[in-house]
């Protein structure tokens, strides 16, 4: 079972990946380099392995367009 802990990094970096997503695709204003986004999209995604657990509006689950 997935702890609160991770859950809560987790919902954490779903927001944090979300809204970078936003700014670089929408705004085309990138608020972090490619280098940190993917590094914090790595984490979530060993996080999601580990755990088992992928959220809702994780940016794991979305295929790009």
């Amino acid at each position: 079972m997935a702890e609160a802990r991770e859950l809560e990094r987790m919902a954490a970096l779903v927001e944090q990946l979300n809204r970078y997503g936003y700014h670089y695709y929408t705004l085309d204003q990138p608020l972090v380099s490619d280098a940190e986004y993917d590094a914090l999209y790595d984490e979530l995604v060993r996080l999601e392995g580990e755990t088992g657990v992928v959220l809702p509006s994780s940016p794991t689950g979305r295929v790009g367009g």
